[in-house]
């Protein structure tokens, strides 16, 4: 990703830490809402289809107690 960065960065001239927050804010919104169970997968145009993998052995609050 960091590779994007500074493309984007040289190509227009840009300051590396506002694109560096503008790119990871999308990856990391996504991120946290899956997390959430918000979505099962997402669809990030040109970029592809991402989603969560299961994590076994995962204690739920529920279940406890």
């Amino acid at each position: 990703m960091d590779e994007i960065i500074k493309l984007l960065v040289v190509k227009y001239n840009l300051d590396y830490e506002i694109v560096n927050k503008i790119i990871r804010s999308e990856f990391n919104f996504v991120a946290d809402t899956m997390e959430e169970g918000g979505l099962e997968s997402v669809h990030l145009h040109h970029l592809g289809k991402f989603a969560m993998k299961p994590r076994y052995g995962k204690i739920e609050e529920d279940t406890i107690g």
